[in-house]
């Protein structure tokens, strides 16, 4: 391969547009969708929100985190944000809490499918992980 700084303009939009080709076909080969979520909170000390894969391991949910949580400053009840941005396989199950209070959790559940993200609900989402 040439030393890009040796291509031609013309040459270099080639490869750019081949490069991309190439990646959206390995995108599509493994089944990946990219995801944008994200959440605002104003109490972190309250149920602080996430959005985790939920798999079956030993009959029992298994958790992996995926989001970035931040504050907005070091106060207890100090508003928080939490976002993930990636790619997920399609059939992916995700278990997303929104916020809560002291006695309540706001859940949502979703399934990632070939249009982004679609909400399911909870006992559906435990039947499609095996539980």
């Amino acid at each position: 391969m040439k030393a890009l700084r040796t291509l031609t303009t013309p040459e270099l939009k080639e490869l750019i547009e081949a490069a991309q080709a190439e990646i959206t076909k390995r995108k599509n080969a493994n089944n990946l969708v990219s995801i944008n979520w994200s959440v605002d909170w104003y109490r972190a000390d309250r149920q602080r929100p996430y959005l985790a894969i939920i798999t079956k391991k030993d009959n029992k949910l298994s958790y992996k985190f995926l989001n970035s949580f931040t504050k907005e400053n070091s106060g207890v009840a100090s508003p928080c944000h939490a976002a993930y941005t990636g790619e997920l396989p399609v059939g992916t199950i995700l278990k997303a809490r929104t916020g809560g209070s002291m006695k309540n959790e706001y859940l949502d559940f979703y399934e990632v499918t070939a249009n982004g993200l679609v909400e399911i609900e909870a006992g559906q989402a435990l039947r499609k992980i095996g539980l």
